[in-house]
């Protein structure tokens, strides 16, 4: 009978001490209990500091990944618009002014997903269940854009596509040192990044 009421009081115990610790954690204060231990009290603050600074480095996390993953959503859309209206077929017939405009967007917006992904590696793991919101699907025709630029006749594009070149290496080389993804070219390391999101790289002729 004892060794059973003594492992009663044991659980009864551990019981306790986990609401009290709960309590304490979640900085939710006290209504019905009051340590009266000198320990206890003494700890209970650092407890309670240790919450608030959980919570809140929570609350930064999220403000942090969301950003990140809106801004890598956008560019997949906008590459995909761009593919949908085939506007790496129709560059030399677009006015260059336009054209450079939003090869440089592509530009500005590659470097900040290099940046996001720098600050934010664990965002780099989120993958899209729609494949028109997956930047790892998209990648190719970004490509198709720099390539054509490159060919275009026109130097204001020539340097347009040559800048989105540079981008596009510079974020593969990025995703090859740090995601450790196979293969020597852009596009190697792009079709890697897109299989390990599990999407298709789709290479356009």
């Amino acid at each position: 009978m004892f060794p059973r009421l003594r492992g009663e009081l044991v659980r009864l115990a551990a019981a306790e001490a986990f609401y009290v610790s709960t309590v304490t954690l979640t900085t939710l204060g006290f209504g019905d209990v009051i340590a009266t231990d000198p320990l206890i009290r003494f700890l209970t603050p650092f407890e309670a500091l240790t919450g608030f600074a959980l919570l809140t480095a929570a609350v930064s996390w999220f403000m942090q990944i969301y950003p990140a993953l809106g801004r890598r959503r956008a560019l997949a859309i906008r590459l995909s618009l761009l593919q949908n209206a085939d506007y790496a077929g129709k560059l030399d017939q677009l006015d260059p002014a336009s054209v450079t405009s939003t090869l440089e967007t592509l530009v500005s917006d590659l470097v900040q997903i290099r940046v996001d992904l720098t600050q934010t590696s664990e965002s780099y793991y989120f993958w899209e269940a729609d494949e028109q919101l997956s930047l790892p699907a998209s990648l190719s025709y970004a490509v198709d854009l720099a390539n054509q630029a490159g060919r275009s006749a026109k130097p204001t594009l020539q340097t347009a596509g040559a800048l989105l070149h540079e981008a596009l290496d510079s974020l593969a080389l990025f995703l090859r040192s740090e995601f450790k993804h196979d293969g020597e070219s852009t596009q190697d390391v792009f079709r890697s990044y897109a299989s390990d999101h599990r999407y298709p790289y789709r290479e356009n002729p």
